[in-house]
């Protein structure tokens, strides 16, 4: 089952340039079997959802894409606003108590930190070891491996992350336009139709994350 677990909409997202119809019609168009929707802060309510899905017959899931101090977050089973995206523990905790499930979003953007400049080749070579003490990864379920709007480093950073730690990968696509839908996916061994069933395959970790536009497998 092949699901875009990372988009935003004009809906919640005032960074994306698709409507929520317009995303879940590109979906069908590539032959996915579902999309969560993640904006950014904004919860979506369950009616509306439902309505998506039955009026294009595909399945349509939200998440919410938080902030909190050293990242951001894919926090799934919630559909209300997020109280603690200042504390992280406490954050961990309310998504226990609702039985939901959070992911660490793209986990090394913008971190210039974690790579230095190996004169005998003459580039950039990420610091694993550093990467992997990164805390945001304390308090996740799984960290997103391929994200469609991060560059081939930190794709590949992620990939040794993910590796050394043993942590699940997941693939989003991280769409705010209608043409970046699909390029990173999450494929499930199970197919599925209800959010229940979707957290506990995420919590179970039988899925893969697919980079198309790179043709990497994790």
């Amino acid at each position: 089952m092949i699901l875009e677990t990372h988009c935003h909409t004009r809906f919640g997202s005032a960074c994306s340039y698709m409507s929520p119809e317009e995303l879940v019609q590109q979906a069908k168009r590539l032959g996915l079997d579902g999309v969560c929707i993640t904006e950014h802060d904004n919860p979506w309510d369950l009616k509306s959802l439902k309505e998506l899905s039955e009026r294009y017959e595909l399945l349509v899931l939200a998440g919410i894409e938080v902030p909190i101090p050293f990242g951001e977050v894919l926090v799934f089973g919630i559909h209300e606003h997020i109280s603690h995206n200042n504390d992280p523990d406490k954050l961990r905790s309310q998504v226990e108590m609702a039985g939901g499930v959070m992911v660490a979003a793209h986990p090394f953007r913008g971190d210039n930190s974690l790579f230095e400049w190996d004169a005998s080749c003459c580039q950039l070579v990420p610091l694993v070891d550093k990467a992997c003490r990164r805390p945001i990864l304390d308090i996740v379920d799984a960290m997103e491996v391929f994200n469609g709007r991060s560059p081939d480093w930190e794709v590949d950073l992620s990939v040794a992350v993910g590796k050394q730690l043993s942590i699940k990968g997941t693939g989003g696509s991280d769409a705010h336009n209608v043409d970046q839908v699909g390029e990173c996916v999450t494929i499930f061994e199970k197919h599925f139709q209800k959010e229940e069933d979707f957290l506990n395959e995420l919590r179970e970790g039988r899925y893969r994350a697919i980079h198309r536009p790179l043709n990497q497998f994790y």
